[in-house]
């Protein structure tokens, strides 16, 4: 049986199609957790109107902790062999479970596989990876392709887990961007991986996630703290992964800079000292084959400062809009 794991909080206009998504799966052996996090809305009797309407549906209600405790409470009170999360405002494609179930079968030793996603914007769906590719993954392997990002994510949705393989792991609680704080410690614990490009999980983007761009410090410190903390096990794993490590710290203080371009005045020696620590290694990051050409295009243009590098920005952000 899978276990799938779905924190609630606030999301009333996407809870039903979530639910929904999950309930009309091609496979039927799983049962659904709904971990209604002390929403203040209407979400926790949404869950309960689903928890009649089907015996697979269980519903959890408790105070408000955050999505990593409500991931924990999840993993404590999940049944089945595998899990799996869901963000409740996003949704899965129909043959999810099965498909990733199937996933296994291609290496039995894994301790969890992984499928590519849909970025939704507006009704825009972006595949994560434009690649057809299907392929067993050892754990350094993984972690390089993560630290680039040529494929395996940084998420902690659109895999299905063996659930021994979180006996030992929680989500660090009280810290947003705790996806990239643990992505590290289950790669280094399994093996081997399989991966496959196929998008089968859509990830809505929405103007007051916690994720997006928008500057606060504490949740930029966590989001360097996080990345710091996965580089350190990518290095417990091997040496060799250095240079991956350094292009994803300079990544991390990059988008942290990238934030901060309208903070107050009392930044500006933290926004120095992280210009300073990214071209400390502008050299190995220029000539690494492995750094994606948007990534090099910043460093340079970091070089002639922070307002060339802003402009820099808001003009490629405006290409990938379409020039709107």
């Amino acid at each position: 049986m899978i276990s799938v794991i779905v924190p609630v909080y606030k999301v009333e206009p996407w809870l039903d199609r979530c639910v929904r998504s999950v309930l009309e799966q091609t496979y039927g052996e799983f049962e659904l957790l709904l971990i209604d996090d002390g929403s203040p809305d209407s979400c926790g009797e949404i869950c309960e109107a689903w928890a009649r309407r089907d015996d697979r549906v269980r519903v959890f209600h408790k105070d408000n902790g955050g999505l990593s405790d409500a991931r924990n409470f999840g993993l404590e009170r999940a049944r089945g062999e595998y899990v799996t999360f869901v963000d409740s405002d996003d949704y899965v494609l129909p043959e999810y479970l099965e498909y990733m179930l199937g996933l296994f079968e291609r290496d039995p030793a894994a301790g969890y596989v992984e499928c590519g996603y849909y970025t939704k914007r507006g009704e825009e769906l972006i595949p994560s990876d434009r690649v057809e590719r299907l392929e067993v993954l050892t754990s350094l392997e993984a972690i390089r392709q993560t630290l680039y990002f040529q494929g395996p994510d940084i998420a902690a949705w659109a895999k299905l887990y063996r659930r021994e393989i979180w006996a030992s792991l929680r989500f660090p609680t009280g810290h947003v961007f705790e996806e990239i704080a643990v992505v590290g410690d289950y790669r280094a614990q399994s093996p081997t991986t399989v991966y496959s490009a196929r998008p089968l999980y859509v990830y809505e983007v929405r103007d007051k996630s916690i994720t997006t761009d928008a500057f606060a410090e504490s949740s930029s410190r966590d989001h360097l703290a996080a990345s710091a903390h996965l580089c350190e096990v990518a290095m417990s794993v091997s040496a060799s992964l250095r240079p991956a490590c350094v292009r994803f710290m300079a990544y991390s203080r990059m988008r942290t800079l990238r934030t901060m371009e309208n903070a107050g005045d009392e930044y500006q020696l933290w926004k120095r000292q992280l210009r300073r620590e990214v071209l400390k290694q502008v050299l190995p990051l220029l000539l690494d084959s492995a750094v994606p050409l948007r990534d090099k295009v910043g460093l340079v243009s970091l070089m002639f400062g922070l307002r060339f590098y802003h402009y820099a920005w808001a003009k490629y952000a405006r290409f990938r809009r379409g020039g709107r």
